[in-house]
């Protein structure tokens, strides 16, 4: 499980819809991990929107590891979370 968004409400601004794809080429073309793909492309100049993420692991070490290096290329793996890790991007 990896969930992006923004904490609190997202401004609809002149490049809004560009985050998608966006998104897609840091994240495919460009292989930054998920973290780097979603704050470089939700994170827009002129507004005031804080993109976030959350994702779990089986530890503290294991969630704070996909948290930060998980790419598209990873291969879930099923596991019993009892950890959560988040982050934002102010």
């Amino acid at each position: 499980m990896y969930v992006m968004g923004y904490s609190g409400t997202s401004e609809d601004s002149e490049n809004t819809d560009e985050v998608g794809e966006e998104f897609a080429q840091y994240a495919a073309g460009d292989k930054k991990t998920l973290k780097q793909s979603w704050f470089d492309a939700a994170r827009e100049a002129f507004s005031s929107d804080v993109p976030a993420l959350i994702t779990h692991g089986t530890s503290q070490a294991d969630a704070n590891s996909r948290r930060d290096n998980m790419k598209l290329s990873w291969t879930p793996t099923g596991n019993s979370p009892s950890w959560v890790a988040w982050s934002w991007k102010d």
